[in-house]
């Protein structure tokens, strides 16, 4: 009998998942975008929350551009991670906006170019994606621990956190 280190049950997980996320065809991406929105309306919509942390999707990631256009019509402010620029691989949260300027980070991903930042303590809602996660609310994301770092000192005011995924990443 051989035993695997959770590292390595982690890392086989990221794989598999990120390899189910590639063979998604572009009409089940556009799909699951919208009905993202769709859920979104139905379960989260009637709070009103109007500070709001999202993602833009990157590497198969559930998409975000149809819930991005509703939050947008509902009068809600949307900001983006950018990853802060010191190298402590933590995010920060930039204002985004229709049609704001884009840089594109060291992964590729596109971030905006504004000095206006939200304290993480002040959104609302945060959605974020997710590699894996299971049903006791647990996260697995892509290794780098960018969010986890990020949201681990939250003091008693913390946004709510909705993790982003297909249903084949339970």
């Amino acid at each position: 009998m051989s035993f695997q280190s959770t590292s390595t049950l982690k890392k086989q997980l990221r794989q598999q998942s990120r390899l189910l996320r590639q063979e998604l065809s572009p009409e089940q991406l556009l799909q699951a975008d919208i009905q993202l929105a769709e859920q979104y309306q139905q379960h989260l919509g009637k709070k009103k929350f109007q500070k709001i942390a999202i993602y833009l999707q990157h590497d198969g990631e559930l998409g975000t551009a149809h819930l991005i256009d509703y939050l947008f019509q509902a009068g809600c402010q949307l900001y983006l991670p950018k990853i802060y620029s010191d190298g402590s691989n933590l995010l920060e949260f930039a204002r985004y906006q229709q049609n704001c300027k884009m840089t594109d980070n060291r992964f590729g991903i596109p971030e905006p170019v504004t000095d206006e930042i939200i304290a993480v303590e002040e959104l609302e809602l945060v959605l974020l994606p997710l590699t894996a996660f299971d049903l006791q609310g647990n996260r697995l994301g892509m290794g780098g621990g960018f969010y986890d770092r990020t949201l681990a000192d939250l003091a008693d005011k913390k946004p709510l956190l909705v993790g982003l995924a297909y249903d084949f990443q339970q």
